[in-house]
């Protein structure tokens, strides 16, 4: 039988293709959460805890990607600039799409002056990745498009995981205390509301229990991501793999499909959060996929994120008295809305990704190496002092090499 390589253990651009594909599979998951309620398509499942999966996620990849690097040789800033070139100008565009969506639906016309400065004010908040505090009224963390709750969390997470890292604090004893603390908290939580899908709202509750949710679920990522390291095994042989990741995408679809009453009960939503979501992380990251799937899952994981931002504000147009009206007296329409969502939302995310993000984020990190290279420059000049023409050239090698390595960090 065929043996696969261990798991690699420096970050870089190694891929975990079934981590893909799942992320892809979840995101088309959740469009069916923002279905509007009243077309009754999301009774019976409770893709809330595909956020929760995505945050353990995130957990694994960032600690793969960075903490090695964040405790040798990258800074907080490159780090932070790392975090905000990736995620933001894909944020930005969904800003911008959710915005128009909520003067259709949500907005009243003609807007008072105080309407105006509200909505300015709230964009300007918004723009900065900031909540809304309640600047308009709305019981949402993100009224303009409320999915980027989950992105907020995250850059603070990510931001406050950093500084531990460089701060030398990140134990695995300071991880477990506080994905305990966090588990305690989430406990206490859905004491107060109907299970664990909190942190999308504009209140304490809410606030307190985002943070708990995204540190319990980042923080298991990480320890899932220093386990592997620690015990290096080798990946799943290519048979076991198949078997491996069917049962992983099944278990997966149950726990966020919930066919079974008591697989929605606030003990199992605790459980699978804190154990079960963590464990098809682990297993997922063992499992090899084919050179022929590879790039499939590849394209679902690189369309998840662009998917989960963009298809908010399309689906909120179905809320428009007009779109309402129709669906509730041609009832036959009504299982169409979600895939014409995923359709026009996929469409969308594949060109927005290929023409507008990838180019952004490489025109950035252009910017950042050569901004890096001027900032050396004087240094290195200063080291050279006379040199020949030949200590020239090697001078102008090592400026190569130093933006080889700065675009490799970023």
């Amino acid at each position: 039988m065929k043996e696969s390589n261990p798991l690699p253990t420096p970050g870089g651009h190694h891929r975990f293709h079934l981590l893909d594909a799942l992320r892809g599979l979840v995101s088309v998951l959740v469009v069916y959460l923002h279905a509007p309620a009243y077309l009754n398509l999301r009774a019976g499942h409770d893709t809330t805890l595909g956020v929760d999966f995505f945050f353990c996620l995130s957990g694994f990849v960032i600690a793969f990607s960075y903490e090695r690097r964040l405790a040798l040789s990258l800074t907080f800033k490159q780090f932070l600039r790392a975090r905000l070139i990736r995620l933001y100008p894909i944020y930005l565009f969904g800003l911008l799409e959710g915005t128009i969506s909520f003067l259709l639906v949500m907005v009243k016309f003609p807007l008072s002056i105080g309407d105006v400065g509200r909505l300015s004010i709230l964009f300007g908040l918004q723009t900065l990745i900031l909540p809304g505090f309640g600047v308009w009224k709305s019981h949402l963390l993100f009224p303009l498009n409320f999915p980027a709750w989950s992105m907020f969390f995250e850059l603070l997470v990510n931001i406050a995981f950093a500084a531990a890292i460089r701060k030398k604090i990140a134990s695995n004893k300071a991880l477990i205390a506080t994905y305990a603390v966090s588990l305690a908290l989430m406990i206490g939580l859905t004491t107060q509301y109907k299970g664990t899908d909190v942190g999308w709202g504009l209140n304490a509750g809410h606030l307190i229990g985002g943070t708990a949710r995204v540190c319990l679920s980042f923080v298991a990522g990480v320890l899932i991501l220093r386990y592997t390291r620690a015990n290096p095994r080798k990946s799943f042989s290519d048979r076991i793999s198949i078997f491996a990741s069917l049962g992983i995408i099944i278990a997966l679809l149950l726990i966020l499909q919930s066919p079974h009453p008591v697989l929605r009960t606030k003990l199992f939503q605790l459980l699978a959060i804190s154990s079960l979501l963590p464990a098809t992380v682990y297993l997922g990251s063992r499992c090899h996929v084919s050179k022929r799937l590879a790039p499939v899952c590849a394209f679902l994981g690189d369309i998840s994120f662009p998917l989960y931002l963009i298809h908010a504000p399309i689906m909120v147009l179905f809320d428009l008295p007009a779109v309402k009206a129709l669906l509730l007296r041609l009832p036959s329409l009504q299982p169409l809305v979600v895939p014409s969502v995923l359709l026009i939302a996929g469409t969308i995310s594949y060109f927005v990704m290929t023409y507008y993000d990838l180019p952004v984020r490489a025109f950035l990190r252009r910017q950042q190496s050569l901004r890096s290279l001027i900032f050396h420059l004087p240094t290195a000049l200063t080291r050279q002092g006379s040199v020949s023409d030949r200590s020239e050239q090697g001078l102008g090698q090592r400026y190569r090499d130093e933006a080889a390595k700065h675009v490799a960090m970023l």
